[in-house]
Parts: C-alpha cells; structure tokens; sequence
C-alpha cells in the first residue's frame, strides 16, 4: 500500500475495499464452477448408467471416452477413465437421493412448464467439494447418509 500514487486515506480505504470485493467475487466463482463441475459429474454418471454404456460400448468404454473427450476438450483436466468411473459411483452413489427430491419446475413465456431433472439440491454433495473429496466419496462411501456426513468433515 506504500506505493499508491494517491496518498488520501480515503482513497486507501476504497482501494482495500476493492480488494476485498475483487477476493470475495474469485472464491463465489471458484465456488460457481465447483457446483457446475459437480452437476456435470453426477449428469455424466446417470447417462452412463442409463444408457448402460459398459454393456453398450464394450470392455474399453471409459478409455474410450476419455480420450475421444479429451481430444474434444483438449487441455481440459479429469477426464481420465479413471475419473469416468468415479462420475458413474458418484451418480449411484447419491442416484436414490436424487430420486426422492422434488423436480424443479419452470413456468416458460408461452405458459408451458419444464421439469429440471438433475439440480444441485442440499443432501447431494456440497456446492463446494475438493476433487480429492469427490474420488474418495465415491469410491469408499457405502451409503449416502455417510458420504453426505464424510463431506461436511
């Protein structure tokens, strides 16, 4: 703060004000694309299991959607067959959950209603989840009731 070209208390107080604002508004959209990754993941392992895809698309499944995935998200990061798999015991993990909550319904401007079936509701994992947290959930949780209480440690 020494080197401020304006000298004015005043000033220096706004200025850490913005700074604080600026910090506030990077951890909400940290939090933001950590909700949406979480949606992706839990979405990506309900089509897997709907569509049945290890049945549908053989012995190399995950391998394969991991590379035709990274080839069209190239630089993108968890996309490993590992990870794949972790999305699907995610989804099976929380899918009776999921199940049991109320859809989402909107009313759309020509008076027509859209159900969401998948939104990020309170007893699914929290908004924001480390990654290391969402591959040991998935894989060492039984049952939702303790990976929901695993998650909040």
């Amino acid at each position: 703060m020494e080197n401020l070209t304006i000298i004015d208390g005043e000033y220096k107080q706004w200025v850490k004000t913005l700074a604080l604002r600026y910090r506030q508004s990077q951890i909400k959209a940290a939090v933001k694309v950590n909700t949406e990754q979480l949606l992706f993941n839990l979405c990506l392992g309900k089509e897997i299991t709907d569509r049945q895809a290890e049945n549908r698309y053989g012995a190399r499944f995950y391998d394969n959607l991991s590379k035709d995935l990274k080839e069209e998200l190239p630089g993108v990061e968890g996309l490993s067959a590992s990870n794949i798999r972790y999305c699907k015991r995610f989804y099976n993990l929380y899918s009776e959950a999921i199940k049991n909550l109320p859809q989402v319904v909107e009313k759309l401007e020509n008076g027509n209603y859209r159900t969401s079936s998948l939104s990020p509701p309170s007893l699914l994992p929290p908004k924001s989840l480390p990654a290391p947290s969402f591959s040991t959930i998935a894989n060492k949780c039984c049952c939702v009731g303790f990976a929901t209480f695993s998650s909040l440690l």
